[in-house]
């Protein structure tokens, strides 16, 4: 962003440019860890949450800071109900089925995020954000305060 920008932004503003990550619940069981965080809020305000989950330890386990990490995301576009169904039948899967998964878990922590355009769901959008833009356009060079759901994502994920 402009230094110009910056200066004359609202609070507000100046605050949802900030990086959201704030932790609601971690759970480390012999197997599995599992973290669930709020990675931004939409323009509206709403949260977008992030699940990580990855195999903690066993054989053939990579160690955690050397996993590769894997994105799945849902509902950019709002009217994609599908993408709801698909997310929670990988979250069930992983998790109560997780051995069916072991060289995934052990190789790679997994990042699910399964609701990205909170607004849009919310307004009964088909595919646009609270401010009316189609953020799977965004992806390339998304603003802070129009386009908080993919600047933020972008940034946890790099």
């Amino acid at each position: 962003l402009l230094k110009a920008d910056e200066e004359t932004a609202s609070p507000l503003i100046k605050q949802m440019r900030k990086p959201m990550r704030s932790k609601l619940l971690e759970i480390h069981t012999d197997y599995l860890y599992y973290k669930q965080e709020i990675v931004s809020q939409s323009v509206g305000g709403l949260n977008i949450y992030q699940i990580t989950l990855t195999k903690r330890k066993g054989q053939n386990c990579v160690p955690f800071h050397r996993k590769k990490c894997m994105y799945i995301t849902a509902r950019l576009h709002s009217a994609e109900t599908h993408g709801s169904l698909i997310m929670k039948y990988i979250m069930d899967e992983l998790v109560t089925r997780s051995d069916n998964f072991d060289s995934i878990l052990n190789s790679y922590v997994i990042k699910l995020v399964p609701l990205i355009n909170t607004d849009g769901v919310t307004l009964g959008n088909s595919r646009s954000s609270l401010v009316g833009l189609d953020l799977n356009r965004r992806w390339a060079e998304p603003n802070a305060s129009i386009h908080p759901e993919i600047y933020f994502l972008k940034k946890t994920m790099q």
